[in-house]
């Protein structure tokens, strides 16, 4: 009999264990769960602060641009879509070399070339034109390499202005 009790004490003081065992189990499980959201939340904060952070550093280079001088802190002067046309900031160089007028004049050369054309071929051509066979004035030379310099950007983007005031003059024209 005394084998008996020993028994069932042994499985009492077992499931005693066991018990308290599944009690730390779930104490460490909700510590966990609580540690798990306070992760979620601190990745959540740093994502806000980072989009703070951007949206103040874009604030912070507009700032010092104009301080420098530029009213312009985009230097793209082509749109990137079709078909191709200025910005605001394109329209800006544009007028800074007088690019329609120019465009006009160098029309008169080309139309015979650009006669009977399609959109796309006249571009190629007004293109081609400008970065191939223009043949500046000294004054529009000077003029060309003084607005690039004052606006800080390559003497290509101005010519790449004066092909697109060109293709829409050859356009215009047909």
């Amino acid at each position: 009999m005394l084998e008996f009790w020993g028994t069932i004490a042994a499985i009492v003081l077992a499931m005693v264990a066991i018990l308290s065992y599944l009690r730390l189990l779930r104490k460490d499980a909700k510590v966990f769960y609580e540690w798990k959201g306070e992760i979620t939340q601190f990745k959540s904060s740093v994502v806000s602060f980072m989009e703070q952070t951007k949206d103040d550093i874009q604030d912070l280079t507009t700032k010092v641009g104009i301080i420098l001088g530029r009213t312009h802190v985009s230097t793209q002067a082509v749109k990137g879509e079709s078909p191709l046309g200025l910005t605001e900031y394109g329209e800006t160089i544009s007028n800074e070399i007088e690019g329609k007028l120019w465009a006009d004049e160098l029309t008169q050369e080309l139309f015979i070339e650009a006669d009977g054309k399609e959109p796309y071929e006249i571009q190629e051509l007004a293109y081609s034109f400008v970065f191939n066979s223009l043949n500046p004035t000294i004054d529009q030379e000077d003029t060309i390499s003084k607005v690039a310099f004052q606006h800080g950007i390559p003497r290509e983007t101005v010519l790449e202005v004066l092909a697109i005031e060109l293709r829409n003059s050859l356009l215009d024209n047909q």
